[in-house]
């Protein structure tokens, strides 16, 4: 975003899926583990692995490798715990889950706080 808008932005906040200073858990545990293996890793790594875990739990639930069986059980989802945050999906399907809270600062951002919706 400096590339795009300069310093305009120093001090303003804004929300995120993720960032490598989250303090959940999980979070930690992700961030331990993948800099064994990788130096440069962003949200959408930790965004890919919720949803590769989410996947595995949604089949454990369903007992089948089943389709819509599946998607049942992703449907089912409640507050399930995963890197970027606890994530439960609403009636429409879409996902109610933690946002992370960031500040433009000195030509990065850095993380502020976790904020999990009312699930």
């Amino acid at each position: 975003m400096y590339n795009i808008a300069g310093n305009k932005i120093e001090g303003n906040f804004f929300s995120h899926h993720w960032h490598q200073e989250s303090s959940g858990k999980k979070s930690r545990q992700f961030v331990t583990k993948y800099k064994k293996y990788f130096q440069n890793f962003d949200d959408r790594d930790a965004l890919s692995y919720d949803t590769v875990y989410l996947f595995a739990d949604a089949v454990n639930r369903a007992e089948s490798l089943e389709p819509g069986k599946i998607r049942d059980a992703l449907a089912a989802t409640r507050n399930f715990k995963g890197v970027t945050g606890n994530i439960t999906f609403n009636e429409n399907g879409d996902p109610i889950k933690s946002a992370v809270i960031l500040k433009f600062e000195k030509g990065t951002s850095v993380y502020i706080k976790t904020v999990d919706p009312y699930v």
